[in-house]
């Protein structure tokens, strides 16, 4: 599915809003081979058929990690621990393919979706930097704005991102990719 090109940009994208963000840009994004992801029916690629599947060595250390995640934090808290199995799944599957195929960044529309959390903390474990443009407005309980790169609609959106704290990267002030 994915070629070892050093010109490739990986492109998260998640649903229907996104999606319409993204024909917006995408004729912007100049000088590199883009690489479209997501479960949107229309892609070519859906999450789970672009990752390799994994080998037995792979499944022994997430049966490993499910043992100590329950035992150290999990034990006592009625929580969906079969989520949080598969997020630690995802997180493997995203760190190996990243580690296997090369990218110039990440460029995602969502920030506080798990898949899209996933995408993220396993490129920048893979030093691939990762952008961020909004598909909506940020709400209260969205986790910090941490991209290297958001673009931002404008200033309420970066006061609501300012809100939520411990903000990193560069931000920049675009207007809205749907309608400027």
């Amino acid at each position: 599915c994915s070629s070892n090109s050093d010109n490739k940009i990986l492109v998260s994208i998640g649903t229907y809003n996104q999606k319409m963000i993204y024909e917006k840009i995408d004729n912007k994004i100049i000088g590199y081979e883009q690489e479209v992801i997501g479960p949107y029916s229309e892609m070519k690629n859906s999450y789970s058929r672009t990752l390799p599947s994994i080998n037995i060595c792979d499944r022994f250390n997430i049966i490993i990690h499910m043992i100590k995640l329950e035992y150290e934090y999990l034990s006592g808290y009625n929580i969906n621990r079969f989520k949080i199995y598969s997020i630690l799944y995802l997180y493997i599957q995203w760190n190996k393919w990243f580690k296997n195929n090369k990218y110039k960044a990440v460029l995602q529309f969502n920030d506080h979706n798990s898949t899209h959390r996933v995408i993220y903390f396993a490129a920048k474990r893979n030093n691939i930097p990762v952008i961020f443009v909004p598909h909506a407005s940020a709400g209260s309980k969205y986790p910090p704005l941490q991209y290297d790169l958001s673009l931002l609609e404008g200033e309420e959106s970066y006061k609501k991102y300012k809100e939520i704290g411990n903000m990193k990267g560069k931000v920049v002030l675009v207007g809205n990719p749907k309608y400027d």
